[in-house]
């Protein structure tokens, strides 16, 4: 008798399962700005823990079609999508400031430090803090621009089953 009742309660488990997932209603991720091309990242940990950075190929009214390397394409059903943010690009010209600005304090620190054991009149440190500025200025530019961060804008999810 007990084996029948586990049977029972397993067989019932398994049948509510497959029920339940099927209850969840999706939703409709077009009309909110997000087109193929966009350049987009989805958290989804229902299919990968970590967010997921890709272009958009795709987009239907149930799902995400969502590359993310050069032949590799994921679908993602939109019920799992929990947040997702569209690339907003980077800002070189400001990061590049920074690296600027950066370089150019690291530049003549290090070229003081540098000429000021070679020569002590104090005309060796200045000469090496205005090469250092001239060195380092645009190496911290450089440097700023290609380590600006990419910027995401959020998008506002409609509710489930809209």
């Amino acid at each position: 008798m007990k084996r029948i009742l586990l049977h029972a309660a397993v067989l019932l488990a398994c049948a509510c399962a497959p029920a339940a997932a099927q209850g969840a209603p999706s939703r409709d991720l077009r009309g909110l700005g997000v087109s193929a091309g966009s350049r987009v990242r989805v958290m989804a940990p229902v299919v990968m823990p970590e967010p997921m950075v890709g272009t958009v190929a795709a987009l239907t009214a149930d799902s995400l079609l969502l590359t993310r390397a050069p032949g590799a394409r994921l679908q993602i059903d939109s019920r799992y999508v929990q947040a997702l943010q569209v690339s907003a690009g980077r800002s070189r010209f400001a990061w590049a400031l920074k690296g600027a600005g950066v370089g150019l304090l690291v530049g003549g620190v290090v070229g003081a430090r540098a000429m000021a054991e070679v020569d002590d009149s104090g005309l060796g440190a200045l000469a090496g803090f205005v090469v250092g500025m001239i060195v380092g200025t645009p190496l911290g530019a450089g440097v700023g621009a290609a380590a600006a961060p990419e910027r995401w804008t959020p998008v506002r999810l409609p509710p489930p089953g809209s």
